[in-house]
């Protein structure tokens, strides 16, 4: 999810993979809470046909799962002060904790919205819409903040909902344009979606926009 740039500008902690993939929310004394944006499914597995699962997972753990550069950084998370105590739930004890040990705790959050990931195209750009407008990061990000509560986030919540949708919702709504827009192509090489049969080969070769002479060329 987090590139190299985005590592220098944000504290980011690593999960059990030890991969730097949650970004850090809060912290209480010695332990951090990231989030980490998981999966976007198509809702029809529960029976909502024009729907789509978001699902993200917290996770609390020590602080020193937090990434190194977080010590070069600026800005308001270089103001973290940390103190020994509590424990991974403990530390955060009004979110309800699916996975527990000495180490860490974590829970999934799951949210529906409008619009099969999966679906025809009109489904589709309904839950990209919801991705562009920041209905998901927000829901999600007042959720937590709402779980957590009295403690506050380390950045004000509208940083946080701008983070998710550039660096994850705003990238995972631009390949579904891209898809889109390879499902118009290959609608158009079929002459609409109920076009009849042609060659393979011409298929191909229309979905690729090549001419005969480029298909010849590449025989050559």
């Amino acid at each position: 999810m987090f590139d190299e740039e985005f590592l220098t500008k944000y504290a980011v902690m690593h999960g059990t993979n030890q991969h730097y993939n949650y970004l850090v929310l809060a912290q209480t004394g010695s332990y951090l809470l990231g989030l980490k944006p998981e999966t976007i499914r198509d809702a029809s597995m529960y029976g909502h046909i024009d729907g789509s699962v978001v699902q993200a997972r917290l996770r609390s753990a020590h602080r020193s799962s937090l990434h190194p550069n977080f010590e070069n950084m600026a800005g308001p998370t270089n103001a973290l002060q940390f103190d020994e105590g509590d424990d991974p739930a403990g530390a955060f004890p009004n979110i309800k904790w699916e996975q527990i040990n000495a180490s860490r705790a974590s829970m999934v959050m799951t949210g529906l919205f409008e619009g099969n990931i999966r679906g025809a195209p009109d489904s589709v750009r309904k839950l990209i819409k919801r991705m562009t407008d920041g209905t998901i990061a927000t829901k999600l990000i007042n959720q937590i903040a709402g779980m957590i509560a009295p403690v506050e986030f380390i950045r004000p919540a509208d940083e946080l909902i701008d983070i998710l949708n550039v660096h994850y919702f705003g990238k995972v709504a631009e390949k579904l344009e891209e898809s889109l827009a390879q499902s118009a192509n290959v609608k158009e090489a079929f002459g609409g979606d109920d076009g009849g049969f042609i060659q393979h080969a011409e298929f191909i070769k229309k979905l690729n926009g090549k001419t005969d002479d480029d298909a010849q060329d590449e025989a050559a």
